[in-house]
């Protein structure tokens, strides 16, 4: 066995070595914990760094955030932004702002975006995108929402004074459907569109250019301002100008956020409250929305976030049945909100839904401004439009046509009749209005409005002063609460329910069949900021309303055309439907009219009557139309253009007489009635350039012609044309077309000889288009022109034809001699087939042209007296040659 002996160095060295194992283990221990604390600082910093990332992107609209997500920022920006306060942001070129909203546009660079990311007065950024016109053809149908019955039974109310904006490319001031209404603005745009005169035409049409181009309003007055920037205007701007209704009939893209223009309209409304903003809803309803709680749903697809502002009117889409376009883009808005809020007509896109709707506001601020002296606040005109819509789709509002189809008729009788109610409150106050309902009443309707403060760009929810409505029965107890939607993604399609509405602006209560007695209207402002005025109207509809709509005097029904009938009514079942003519006997049109349809197609009969309807149904008195004319139209054509004189001819229909009209500084008005079918007006007395002509059936005007621009028809002094037509060698012949025979003796083509023109062919046309002819042609360029000899004995020459003929030669050069220094003139027998040459003397090739045309020039070469060579070549070689002699 062997021993280690023991020392006190031994014990030492152990006792280190035990110390330097226990350190060794220590420090590993206090590394490890540096290193996972690092890591935990690495993952806190990193979530931090996200966290803050993701923070910034959710200042930005959803497109714009997904390309800073993905590092897709370009170098330059067209952004809208919002700052918190009204300083100008430290970045960026501002290209305009609208103050109020604290809305700014700028160019800026991708660093000078993040830079004002890091600053606490961010608020929030979009892209600007560019817009589109909503595409509209122009056709145009004002019976659908009762228009042309406003036109009927209010025919003062026209939009007289009102002044309108339309804010997209200008439209052509020329027009004459809008003479001497337009007032200059200076932020037109300076290129003019089709569609932005359609929608000019829509909104205040005269009628001047034909009947279907009159629009609501006819007296209203309009500007133009360019969409070049989104933003609203200056206050001022519209201040100054008094402008009161600004259509917008563009979009861009799908857009689901309560953006900077949004919050901007929402503030211009709060700032001038007579000033309404109406938009089209959008083409975009075949769609997804593209972001936000309906991502990928065929729903939430309006074309520009400006739409989802509160204090504003969408329009949306339909056919002339009340039917939904397709195409007519959808609600809800981001947060849920009831868009659009009306619909219109508008069979080629919201556009012109939009236009109407904007038409219809300038006759409710008339139909306002006549009976108080001042103009309604824009609250107003929204609540009387949603409230006398009518009902479509589902019962009640709903995301696809809003509160209805627009109804004209119902909201100018809603404030001619004065069933509106003005008022304000603040937190916590409460506001009551009596409503008398007497018996026979088959709904009581009632809408609350107000103009809401703008929110906060990017807002979860766009509504800030919330009001809310209850209707009570005292003498019953009951109660009724506004019809409100479920705006969560799975019941977007269920009918409305009665409830709180804490999101809308708009509120709208309905009763069936109330019995008679007083009703009290709350409103209770559950939270307010301020003061917030409000509007409120109701309407009483009885039971077993009905009238027509459509005709109604001074509507034109077209014979042998098909026209649709309408009325209003809130009966269900069938009815007959039968018409006269002229007093005569009932006939039938249908026997099972579905009432509820509130329209019928019928074909007319091709005749030239007084018209009335009748509708009969079971329990309802008959119920028998106004009397209207129908009729066709005449065409109207230009006789001739004199100097001192026109003609202007019709078609002969089976009418007793005619009416005339001329265009006067704004509207047409007629001036001579006739039995003839053609009127000579001297233009001393007559000075207008614009006429029509329409039919009188029993003492009234039918339907109108198109207006006729006299002296743009290419009919001069009794010449409508005169042309060459065939030549055959020597032989030429020639079509003519003369406006009119009327006064008419002899025509005679004339040809000019030595001594002057002489006779070559007289006839007496007995028909406007004919053909006269010559065979004495002579080589070179023969000149012709037409004398028509009048009754009285005075002649009327045409401008003189030139013939050109050369036999046997493929050019014909002349004048042959040719003074020195004058052009010399070249006549091919085929275009594009020849070139030719001049030759000196010497050989020298002095000139080569390319003869495309039959008459090619050879200017003037300052070439000295003698005799030249012209070559002519084609693409096989020489053809002819032919001396040139210069004197």
């Amino acid at each position: 066995m062997h021993f280690v002996p023991y020392s006190r160095h031994r014990e030492s060295e152990l006792f280190y070595a035990s110390c330097s194992c226990k350190a060794g283990k220590a420090q590993l221990r206090s590394q490890s914990l540096i290193m996972i604390r690092a890591f935990i600082l690495f993952l806190f910093l990193l979530t931090a760094f996200a966290a803050g990332a993701q923070k910034k992107e959710a200042l930005l609209s959803p497109e714009l955030g997904e390309k800073m997500a993905r590092g897709n920022l370009p170098d330059t920006l067209h952004l809208m932004l919002q700052w918190r306060d009204e300083s100008q942001p430290p970045a960026g070129r501002v290209l305009r702002q609208y103050a109020p909203a604290r809305a700014w546009e700028l160019r800026i660079t991708r660093a000078g975006l993040l830079r004002l990311l890091e600053d606490d007065r961010f608020v929030f950024a979009q892209e600007v995108l560019l817009p589109r016109p909503e595409l509209t053809t122009g056709f145009l149908d004002l019976t659908l929402n009762r228009i042309n019955t406003v036109h009927c039974r209010y025919p003062s109310l026209q939009g007289d004074s009102i002044r309108a904006t339309l804010k997209e490319q200008s439209f052509d001031t020329s027009d004459i459907d809008l003479r001497g209404r337009i007032f200059t603005t200076p932020l037109a745009s300076s290129n003019v569109t089709a569609h932005a005169s359609i929608m000019a035409t829509i909104l205040a049409g005269a009628g001047n250019s034909s009947p279907y181009a009159l629009g609501v309003a006819p007296a209203a007055l309009l500007g133009s301002v360019s969409f070049s920037s989104l933003l609203p205007e200056p206050d001022s701007f519209y201040r100054n100008r008094a402008i009161t209704v600004q259509n917008h009939s563009y979009g861009t893209l799908i857009e689901n956020f309560y953006g900077v223009e949004a919050a901007a309209y929402d503030a211009a409304a709060r700032n001038n409250p007579a000033l309404l903003f109406v938009f089209s809803a959008g083409n975009s309803g075949t769609s997804n929305a593209t972001s936000g709680t309906y991502s990928g749903l065929p729903v939430s697809n309006l074309t520009g976030n400006f739409k989802m502002a509160k204090n504003i009117l969408t329009a949306g889409a339909t056919d002339s049945l009340d039917n939904l376009e397709s195409a007519s883009s959808r609600g809800p808005a981001y947060d849920g909100r009831i868009k659009p809020e009306l619909v219109a007509f508008g069979q080629d896109g919201s556009s012109g839904a939009s236009a109407l709707v904007s038409g219809a506001a300038t006759l409710v601020q008339q139909a306002y401004r006549r009976a108080a002296g001042q103009l309604p606040p824009s609250a107003l005109v929204r609540a009387a439009l949603i409230n006398s819509a009518t009902d479509a789709g589902n019962p009640h509002p709903d995301y696809s046509f809003g509160y209805g189809a627009l109804n004209a008729l119902d909201a100018l009788r809603t404030v001619s009749e004065g069933r509106f109610l003005i008022d304000s409150l603040q937190a916590g106050n409460l506001r009551t209005l009596n409503i008398p309902v007497p018996a026979g009443i088959r709904q009581l309707k009632i809408t609350l409005s107000w103009t809401d403060p703008a929110a906060a760009a990017n807002a979860p929810r766009a509504l800030v002063n919330n009001l809310d409505a209850t209707l009570r029965h005292p003498s019953s107890g009951s109660s009724w609460t506004p019809w409100v939607l479920q705006p969560a993604p799975a019941d977007l399609q269920q009918p409305a329910q009665r409830g709180t509405d804490s999101l809308n602006n708009n509120e709208q209560i309905t009763v069936d069949n109330p019995a008679a007695g007083m009703y009290t209207l709350e409103v209770a402002g559950s939270r307010v900021s301020g003061t917030q005025p409000f509007a409120i109207a109701w309407q009483l509809d009885t039971a077993d309303r009905f009238e027509w709509t459509y005709p109604v005097a001074p509507d034109v029904p077209r014979a042998g055309d098909r026209n649709v009938l309408r009325w209003l009514g809130n009966r269900n079942g069938t009815a007959a439907i039968d018409y006269s003519l002229n007093g005569g006997a009932w006939l039938p049109v249908t026997a099972t009219a579905d009432l509820s349809a509130r329209a019928l197609a019928w074909q007319a009969p091709d005749t030239f009557a007084i018209l009335r309807l009748r509708l009969r149904s079971a329990g309802l008195p008959d119920v028998i139309s106004d009397s209207v004319v129908l009729s066709r139209a005449p065409s109207l054509r230009t006789g001739f253009n004199c100097a001192d004189s026109f003609l202007l001819l019709w078609d002969h229909l089976p009418a007793g007489s005619y009416q005339l009209y001329e265009l006067g500084d704004r509207y047409l008005g007629a001036f001579r009635t006739t039995t003839d079918t053609f009127a000579l007006l001297r233009k001393s007395e007559h000075p207008s350039l614009y006429y029509a002509v329409a039919p009188v059936v029993g003492g009234r005007a039918g339907l109108r012609s198109f207006t006729l621009k006299y002296d743009a028809q290419g009919v001069e002094c009794y010449f409508r044309n005169f042309f060459l037509s065939a030549q055959n060698g020597s032989r030429v012949e020639f079509t003519v077309g003369i406006g009119t025979l009327l006064n008419v003796g002899t025509v005679s083509l004339q040809a000019l000889r030595a001594g002057g023109y002489v006779d070559v062919q007289t006839v007496t046309p007995a028909t406007t288009s004919f053909l006269l002819a010559d065979s004495s042609l002579h080589e070179g360029i023969n000149w012709y022109r037409l004398r028509i000899r009048l009754s009285n004995g005075a002649d009327v020459f045409s401008e003189p034809v030139p013939v050109y003929y050369f036999p046997g030669a493929p050019v014909l050069l002349f004048p042959n001699p040719a003074p020195a220094g004058k052009p010399v003139n070249v006549l091919a027998n085929e275009a594009g087939r020849y070139s030719l040459q001049v030759v000196d003397a010497t050989g020298r090739v002095l000139f080569t042209r390319r003869l495309d045309a039959l008459n090619s020039p050879i200017p003037a070469l300052s070439l000295p007296a003698g005799v030249y060579v012209v070559r002519v070549l084609s693409e096989s070689g020489l053809v002819k040659t032919q001396k040139l002699v210069v004197l």
